[in-house]
């Protein structure tokens, strides 16, 4: 693993170094359903849980710099690669940074998020597994108390089962 500091880029950085797009590769880590919703011009996509299979894909001889929501995830693929041998920036603060600051995106087809299904079907879930126990049989809140679980082990490990379930759905598929 590479020991060396993680660089992080503000967006004003990135949108310059867009004006010579021949220097650069702008890798998006996130869900091709994140990905088709915006994005930013000339990147590729090559979601975090692709990046070691499709490293043969990233140029080594241009400045890499990782995309994602937030920055968690391109951090992460930013580790992955290192242990590659490739050397990546990250944008800092992702592209929810980079839309606040009003930055120029391609904006695709209008979806219901990745993040809000998971949220959606917990909440289901939850209030199902609630209802089902005070009517039905007091097993059913065990639904509630698994969904506990889950989320607590999301937290702690940075990895949603869930979400990883959700992004494989065939609605989600493009």
């Amino acid at each position: 693993m590479s020991t060396a500091k993680l660089e992080k880029l503000p967006c004003t950085a990135v949108c310059e170094a867009l004006k010579a797009p021949e220097n650069i590769q702008i890798i998006d880590v996130r869900t091709p359903l994140e990905f088709d919703g915006v994005k930013l011009a000339g990147a590729v996509n090559i979601p975090l849980d692709e990046i070691q299979n499709r490293a043969g894909e990233i140029k080594k001889d241009k400045k890499l710099i990782l995309v994602c929501k937030s920055g968690m995830r391109a951090g992460r693929a930013a580790e992955t690669l290192g242990k590659y041998g490739y050397e990546a920036c990250v944008m800092e603060g992702g592209m929810t940074a980079w839309q606040k600051a009003g930055l120029p995106v391609c904006a695709g087809k209008e979806r219901l998020s990745l993040e809000r299904q998971v949220q959606l079907t917990i909440g289901l879930m939850v209030l199902s597994g609630v209802i089902l126990g005070f009517t039905v049989n007091k097993l059913f809140f065990l639904i509630p108390g698994f969904i506990g679980c889950g989320l607590t082990f999301a937290g702690l490990t940075g990895t949603c089962a869930l979400a990883l379930l959700i992004a494989k759905a065939p609605w989600n598929k493009l």
